[in-house]
């Protein structure tokens, strides 16, 4: 018993594992389009007053995560008004935010060439951690597109490159700091250091933030690779709700909590968040976002058939299972019935087996007086036609016997006109009529009444009782099995265009003439 409550744990926990609370998730997906709508509603309140490098800027923070060409619309409009401009740093600040648009939107070409517009040397601290911060991002991007190339861990290695110069200019008390320091942590596989770089610095932001939403997504990256699942799919789905709740649309937590999902046998809604991904992905105009769904998309679907291969295999095993351990109980409760026929329940189901007995016996009674009387009616049958056999012999016996008296006496006349006479013939075919007449109606009774309901009602067939017309005979016929008209012709006397003129003839009356016959037959 034991080792069946493994088995069927083993078979089991797969499909189940963990549980995170999606009901928030879900429902946000689910209001994707309001959420857009929402957002777009804000944006164009903000839309209204002065045109100038302020209002851009404010629209460029606004459209930056939520969509790529309104975002390179005015970023590129504050270039054009500070390209001339003698300050250095508003030129490069804005360079730099032209650079991020052009990176997470997969530009990395001019993204890059963008970058070397700018001379750090020159610049501020906060100027120069800024700039390497989008070098360290511009990598990383890179690197994410190229995941499965030669050239990822060379733009793995340049992302931790700059993210070490981050750490000489930038504040320590800083995001960029603290991110930074994680990182290489990360790099150097100290997993855990990392994770308590970032959950210390949590609790600088505010959960509704651009900055948290990527501490937590990079927090649960972190716990990914550390083999800590559980924390891992938690901090995914807090990033994934903080994303899309504030229009986020520029995001990955949600397409790496589809593939955990996926992982854990959660399919259906694995698509779903993934499908909400490209539609992030195509509203935003990430290409990077789009070739990384699609790579996912390919794995989850040849993932997907093989994991329901795998499921219906195990679901197989465990009906199996439970079919033999059905069966085997059916079996003991047979035996201990058959082996404890004291008992009362065993009793009463000896004495309905007994009733259903008697009812079965009294049904085998009933069938076989039946079979007396069909043997009856046979024996009837049988024993009328010898009679009319033997009756017809003794006739054409005495016929025979007067006829040669006749030809004896040598008196041809009265011998011709004997012979001629068909009285003998008529006679004896009247008789074998009224008993052919009688002897199937006994068989049949209702015969004719039968074949009158196969019938037009205006072409019923009235007959008197206790015989048959020439029509009626020849259904007769078609009922004891005869159906070639030369066979009908000869038992009835008659030539075989008469047989065939009966038979259109009545065909012609019938309701449904194409199964007249074979009706009757069964009748």
């Amino acid at each position: 018993m034991r080792r069946l409550k493994l088995f069927l744990v083993a078979i089991i926990v797969p499909l189940s594992g963990y549980a995170q609370d999606y009901t928030k998730l879900d429902a946000i997906t689910s209001d994707f389009n309001k959420i857009i709508t929402n957002k777009q509603n804000r944006i164009a309140v903000l839309s209204e007053g002065e045109k100038n490098y302020g209002f851009n800027d404010r629209l460029y923070a606004e459209y930056m995560s939520f969509k790529y060409d309104s975002a390179y619309k005015y970023i590129t409009q504050n270039l054009k008004l500070v390209q001339n401009s003698p300050d250095k740093e508003k030129l490069y600040d804005c360079l730099l935010k032209y650079v991020h648009i052009l990176a997470v939107a997969g530009h990395f070409q001019e993204a890059t060439a963008e970058l070397m517009k700018i001379n750090p040397d020159s610049a501020s601290n906060n100027l120069k951690t800024a700039y390497f911060a989008k070098k360290a991002d511009l990598f990383l991007y890179n690197s994410e597109f190229t995941e499965n190339s030669s050239m990822f861990y060379q733009m793995r290695d340049s992302t931790v490159f700059y993210h070490k110069k981050i750490l000489e200019y930038a504040d320590q008390k800083s995001y960029e700091h603290a991110f930074s320091s994680a990182v290489i942590a990360a790099e150097d596989k100290d997993f855990k250091n990392a994770e308590k770089i970032l959950l210390k610095y949590l609790d600088n932001n505010k959960p509704d933030s651009r900055t948290y939403s990527i501490i937590i997504s990079t927090l649960a990256f972190y716990y990914q690779m550390d083999g800590d699942m559980e924390n891992a799919e938690k901090y995914y789905l807090l990033s994934a709700e903080n994303d899309l709740e504030n229009a986020i649309i520029e995001n990955s937590s949600l397409r790496h909590l589809a593939e955990i999902l996926f992982d854990k046998g959660d399919y259906d809604r694995a698509f779903n968040y993934l499908m909400v991904c490209s539609d992030c992905a195509n509203f935003y105009g990430s290409r990077l976002r789009n070739v990384q769904i699609a790579s996912i998309l390919n794995k989850i679907i040849t993932s997907y058939a093989d994991q329901k291969k795998d499921v219906y295999k195990r679901t197989l095993i465990f009906l199996v299972l439970i079919s033999i351990i059905a069966a085997a109980l059916v079996f003991l409760t047979i035996k201990i019935i058959k082996k404890n026929k004291c008992y009362a329940i065993a009793n009463h189901r000896i004495t309905i087996m007994n009733k259903e007995l008697d009812t079965a016996m009294l049904q085998l009674k009933d069938t076989n007086a039946s079979l007396n009387e069909s043997n009856k009616i046979k024996d009837e049958y049988i024993g009328r036609f010898m009679a009319v056999c033997s009756q017809i012999i003794e006739n054409d016996i005495q016929k025979h016997k007067a006829v040669n008296k006749l030809a004896r006496e040598k008196k041809m006349a009265e011998l011709y006109a004997e012979m001629k006479n068909e009285d003998f013939i008529n006679e004896n075919t009247k008789l074998f009529y009224d008993n052919f007449d009688e002897a199937f109606l006994t068989l049949f009774p209702d015969f004719n009444e039968k074949v009158n309901r196969l019938l037009k009602p205006d072409s019923k067939i009235n007959v008197k009782e206790g015989s048959l017309t020439t029509e009626l005979r020849i259904l007769a016929l078609l009922r004891l099995g005869f159906t070639d008209n030369k066979q009908i012709a000869s038992i009835l006397r008659s030539s075989i265009t008469t047989i065939y003129t009966y038979r259109s003839k009545i065909r012609s009356k019938a309701v449904d003439k194409d199964t007249f016959e074979e009706s009757v037959a069964a009748l």
